[in-house]
């Protein structure tokens, strides 16, 4: 099967582009199922290279979006949820603080 390769400009484009395909073709759809399993590989080895937790809770909140702004609320908030819990782990308040305010945004 033909799977064309996208090359993105930035990580704005790329994820313009992802909630597009998420949302014409669903999660399941094996090229934008690449997309966010690239975009994983490529968190996890950041964090391995860094270490950096606030890195990881921002690739959360990047994910959330995502999926926020292709339509899928439910999945949104659960990575919303796993961002403020190791936002609150890490004894981040600040950033906790504007976790919880975007989710009661988004839940309103």
């Amino acid at each position: 099967m033909f799977r064309p390769k996208f090359e993105f400009g930035s990580t704005e484009e790329h994820d313009q582009k992802l909630t597009q395909l998420l949302r014409e073709k669903g999660p399941d759809n094996p090229i934008v199922s690449e997309l966010l399993n690239n975009m994983a590989i490529e968190q996890e080895a950041l964090l391995e290279t860094s270490g950096d937790q606030v890195a990881l809770i921002r690739f959360n909140l990047r994910l959330a979006r995502i999926y926020f702004s292709a339509g899928y609320k439910d999945v949104a908030l659960l990575e919303f949820d796993d961002a403020l819990t190791l936002a609150e782990e890490t004894h981040n308040q600040a950033l906790a603080g504007a976790i919880k305010q975007e989710i009661e945004q988004l839940r309103s």
